[in-house]
């Protein structure tokens, strides 16, 4: 039985607790909140879990085999680096870390130490998302061309990071899980409507090698929710509609040949794995530390999203295209 220790204990906490309590093979053994006065609401839900009041406690604790952070991302990689320094297996929510140089080396410390490295990278466990990958890799539609991400709702507007940092991260590690790779470079356009210097609404355009190209659109101002990934290839294209009710992925098998008339032989609704990414992307945590396997969320894919954030901000900032270090 892997004891998981829980830093973090807010909304998304709550969950990765739920969760963690009720996947096989893992118990909460501690947790600490930031807000202590609440503390007790942790232990009346979950009695065998030791209480903390501070993360540093709760890392020392012998008995906690691994290590859960769901905390502001500011302290995301003091505290991964503590626990896996303390030889604890960690899971941290996205981002690893703000600074990619950090999230290296991170990932390297947990090579070094052979600890089990996550990154909440929730998306790498969704059914359909697998579904597209298994068509990507297959060939299904020829060479992959283009990737065209949408992720648009109205709202929940933060304060302390804009809507790049706290959206696009779902949608770069989906391009890590399916690419394996950074991309040669970047560019980002903002603009910032409520806060100063906060965007909420961001247009990111990366190339990678082989001449394939990325357009990403986040946003946190606009009327409905989207989320929709269409992958442009030379002999046809995936439509993964995470809002559909039904059929949320689709092999559409139209193209425009190489004189210029279209392709058409209709749509192929593809059919996917019907099942809660958490619980997934908890189950695998565990099952990677008991056969000392390595997530396809690792630190090096927690360090590629980083680093595609990192190149996007600076494109930001400068209005100009970021070349990216591979």
């Amino acid at each position: 039985m892997i004891r998981i220790g829980c830093i973090g204990c807010g909304a998304w906490g709550k969950n990765l607790l739920r969760v963690w309590d009720e996947t096989d093979g893992s118990c909460v053994g501690a947790a600490c909140r930031q807000d202590a006065s609440r503390l007790h609401e942790v232990g009346e839900q979950y009695p065998d879990a030791t209480l903390y009041s501070s993360p540093a406690e709760l890392i020392a604790d012998a008995s906690i085999d691994a290590v859960s952070i769901a905390t502001p991302p500011v302290t995301h990689c003091a505290l991964a680096k503590q626990a896996l320094l303390a030889r604890k297996h960690v899971f941290v929510e996205k981002p690893m870390c703000l600074d990619s140089d950090e999230a290296r080396k991170l990932a390297e410390l947990a090579d070094a130490r052979d600890r089990v490295l996550m990154v909440g990278h929730l998306m790498e466990h969704h059914g359909p998302v697998k579904a597209v990958k298994a068509l990507l890799d297959e060939g299904a539609i020829g060479e992959l061309r283009h990737m065209h991400f949408q992720r648009l709702k109205l709202g929940r507007v933060r304060t302390e990071e804009n809507v790049l940092w706290s959206f696009a991260p779902h949608d770069l590690s989906v391009v890590s899980f399916l690419l394996g790779a950074v991309p040669q470079s970047v560019r980002a356009t903002g603009y910032a409507y409520l806060q100063p210097d906060v965007e909420d609404i961001v247009y990111m355009d990366a190339c990678y090698a082989q001449g394939v190209t990325m357009h990403v659109h986040v946003s946190w101002l606009h009327p409905e929710s989207v989320r929709k990934v269409v992958l442009v290839g030379t002999e046809a294209m995936i439509v993964w509609d995470d809002m559909a009710k039904t059929d949320k992925v689709t092999l559409s098998r139209k193209s425009i040949a190489p004189d210029l008339s279209n392709q058409d032989a209709g749509d192929e609704p593809v059919p996917y794995e019907d099942s809660q990414p958490l619980q997934n992307e908890c189950a695998a945590f565990i099952e990677c530390i008991n056969s000392n396997a390595r997530p396809v969320n690792d630190g090096w894919d927690g360090w590629r999203v980083v680093r595609m954030l990192e190149a996007a901000t600076e494109a930001l900032a400068s209005g100009t295209t970021v070349s990216v270090e591979q």
